[in-house]
């Protein structure tokens, strides 16, 4: 069977959707007793056939048969959880079938089946702690742990032989070390590793050399790998060979761009069609590819417009401002691997320094080449500055600022640029800190307080003295000076107001005085009034938070404060917190938070009326039923009397809001609803046992429903219980009694 499915007389049919070979791997694998296939065999059709999920499968179930499980593990001896007992009878056949499907896994980028796998396998605890740590984003640990299990397997193999079937952990070992070498950034290390005489790896120079950059050695590399390059890296020699094209400066050749760019597209298109048809996390690498073919292509626009004979002119110009534009707005993705930030970034920097290079050998001739000049350090600058903040977001701090000491690099470099590599090296200290000590903040506290603000405008000094204000907080100084200073260079810089009310906030917590907390809600409610609403709702969620520690005691004042400094805050930021608004009514501060609701309702009226009428007519209901059994109580009636007014200034808002045409249908409706219901005076008191009947003197339309009710930004979900009445004849719901005493 085994040299039938592998015969090349099938390979006409690995692209095609339906084939002999498919069929015949599906009919294997539905066959009882099962048929015996090679895992190597399994693994071949899986890899050229498109046959990825049904190898897997084939794979997972051998590996089971062969005794890959605990339950073969001997009971009167001790084994460590991270050994695994394989049966002597059957050690190369299971050997060989976990071998393939670790590769079949690991080509589909199933991470996690993957390391599940030899994490089972694996003989040195050191190498299922690495896989661990590299699951998680933590490299620099991982790749101690796999330095730690080579050193302890060379001195094993020191003392005696090595054992064979030990020799695919060992592979794992340097491929991934070298996969946590690239997410770092270690590039000269690579290159180094590369050219190890006796272990020579030409794909590692190639990677490593254009990253130095040493095109001669990549040049050299590159023939190497041309002459036993796999099937799947074709796409990236061809791309490889417009690096040289473009960069090299004794091989610079622009006029072959075209059609290494059209090979190398074709190439990637057809390793997408030998991956699964739906798209998982194996295609991340070609997407990656095609981002990297595409800026091939632009830089070779670039350098043509750099060419002696077209710098002067104003198209290249136009034409570069174009490309830099757009490689600025087209960025990864944060979840990308860092080392594809790298290849983009560092690939973009090579023609950034072009464009210096170009202009300022012109600027002699033409002083406006010089501000031209400009155009590619700031650009130069930004992409250092943001793989640094992508390497911090990724919590490769060292990577982080090993990048953004690159900078100084770089001559005259923009005020701007400046300040934002501060700042990103400030969040790394504090990022830091967090798991490493106060160590770490004083030195970011050291690089505030050495840099000369002389040169920074208002803004950026401002926010200096908040980064200044955060820092001596988390050192456990007083930190009021700086944030006061911040918010009087720049009193409309939100960070400075959010970072000085977290910091009366966490003060507020420990002692809960209330002049803290008044003052965290003064701090928050001015950051939300130059922010929008998706960032202003956990500072708002914070007001409403403080506002629960408010008592008697304190003189409502954290109340008073919230109805003082809200005059700022645009209505739409307090949609989302109508709900809670509304509970706030209930309580001893209602009268204060009536101010905020009624300005909402001046310019949202339906968004805050009907969750204000549910809960009016819920909280009626409520007092309804506990008329029936006790008095009510004065608060009870306080709500009742709260809630009314809310609900009679919200119509005449919606009144005053209300077209002309359809103010005069509301009134001769009113007009016929008065005509059918008696007066206050004529209505009689219902007895208990007809209180639950609709009132057929009444032109109220009672229903009942369960359904969501969306009018406006906002959503009522209305309980089984609630009883809506049409606005025709609200406002004479009221005249009408339900019980035997009066509602108040």
């Amino acid at each position: 069977m085994g040299p039938f499915l592998c015969s090349g007389s099938h390979h006409y049919q690995k692209e095609a959707q339906l084939s002999v070979i498919k069929t015949m791997a599906e009919a294997i694998s539905k066959c009882i007793p099962p048929i015996n296939i090679r895992p190597c065999v399994t693994k071949y059709l899986g890899k050229s056939h498109n046959l990825w999920h049904r190898s897997i499968l084939m794979l997972e179930l051998t590996a089971i048969e062969s005794g890959f499980s605990s339950h073969h593990r001997p009971k009167n001896v001790s084994v460590s959880v991270y050994d695994f007992y394989e049966p002597d009878s059957a050690v190369t056949t299971q050997k060989e079938t976990l071998d393939s499907l670790a590769e079949l896994y690991e080509r589909l980028e199933e991470e996690d089946m993957w390391a599940g796998l030899w994490q089972k396998r694996c003989k040195y605890p050191e190498t299922s702690t690495a896989i661990s740590y590299e699951q998680q984003g933590f490299f620099e640990e991982a790749q101690a742990c796999y330095e730690q299990a080579m050193t302890k397997a060379r001195v094993e193999h020191n003392n005696g032989p090595a054992n064979p079937a030990v020799f695919p952990e060992y592979q794992l070992w340097e491929n991934h070390w070298i996969h946590c070498s690239k997410e770092l950034s270690q590039w000269d290390l690579m290159m180094e590793y590369g050219n190890t005489k006796g272990n020579a790896n030409p794909h590692l120079v190639l990677e490593s050399a254009w990253r130095v950059p040493n095109w001669n050695a990549m040049k050299e590399a590159l023939a190497q790998v041309e002459l036993s390059c796999p099937r799947e890296m074709n796409w990236k020699v061809n791309m490889y060979r417009g690096f040289i094209a473009i960069c090299h400066p004794d091989e610079k050749n622009l006029t072959l761009i075209d059609r290494l760019v059209e090979m190398s597209s074709n190439q990637a298109v057809k390793e997408w069609r030998r991956l699964p048809h739906y798209v998982t996390q194996a295609h991340m690498p070609l997407l990656q590819a095609a981002q990297r073919i595409m800026e091939l292509q632009e830089a070779a626009q670039v350098h043509h417009g750099l060419q002696p004979a077209n710098v002067g002119r104003n198209q290249s110009l136009h034409d570069m401002k174009a490309i830099v534009k757009t490689w600025r707005n087209r960025l990864p993705m944060i979840s990308d691997d860092l080392s594809h930030w790298s290849d983009i970034f560092m690939w973009r920097q090579h023609h950034y320094q072009a464009i210096v290079s170009a202009y300022e050998s012109q600027a002699s001739q033409d002083s406006t080449h010089a501000n031209h000049a400009m155009l590619g350090v700031h650009a130069s600058a930004q992409s250092i500055i943001n793989y640094g903040k992508m390497a911090r977001k990724h919590n490769l701090i060292g990577s982080a600022l090993d990048s953004l000491s690159r900078i100084h690099t770089i001559p005259s470099v923009p005020i701007v640029d400046c300040f934002q590599k501060i700042r990103q090296q400030v969040k790394c200290y504090l990022q830091m800190a967090g798991t490493m000590g106060k160590q770490e903040l004083q030195e970011g506290l050291e690089v505030i307080e050495s840099t000369n603000l002389k040169y920074f405008g208002r803004e950026m000094k401002a926010e200096f003295y908040a980064l200044k204000g955060m820092f001596l907080a988390q050192v456990g100084r007083r930190g009021n000076k700086a944030f006061s200073a911040a918010v009087q260079m720049h009193d409309i810089l939100v960070k400075a107001w959010a970072l000085w009310g977290n910091y009366l906030e966490q003060i507020f917590c420990k002692d809960r005085s209330s002049k803290m907390g008044e003052s965290a809600i003064v701090c928050f409610l001015h950051a939300c009034r130059h922010q929008n609403t998706g960032k202003s709702r956990k500072y708002l969620a914070k007001v409403l938070w403080l506002l629960s520690y408010e008592d008697d005691k304190s003189g409502h004042n954290l109340a008073k404060a919230v109805e003082t400094y809200t005059v700022g805050v645009p209505p739409s930021q307090w949609l989302p917190w109508i709900p809670q608004l509304l509970t706030c009514l209930k309580s001893k501060i209602g009268d204060r938070i009536m101010n905020i609701l009624l300005q909402i309702g001046k310019v949202y009226p339906q968004a805050l009326y009907f969750p204000i009428r549910t809960l009016y007519l819920t909280l009626k209901i409520e007092h309804r039923e506990k008329f029936k059994s006790i008095e009510p109580v004065n608060s009870q009636r306080r709500v009742s009397t709260t809630l009314l007014k809310a609900r009679e200034k919200l119509e005449v808002v919606a009144a005053n809001n209300e077209p002309p045409a359809a103010a005069q249908n509301r009134n001769d409706s009113e007009k016929n609803s008065t005509a059918a219901t008696p007066t206050t005076s004529e209505a009689q008191p219902v007895s208990t046992s007809n209180a639950t009947k609709p009132n057929s003197a009444t032109n109220a339309t009672v229903t009942t429903t369960a359904a969501p009710s969306t009018v406006g930004p906002t959503t009522v979900l209305a309980t089984p219980a609630t009883v809506i009445i049409s606005s025709s004849t609200a406002a004479n719901t009221s005249t009408v009694p339900t019980n035997t005493q009066p509602l108040r």
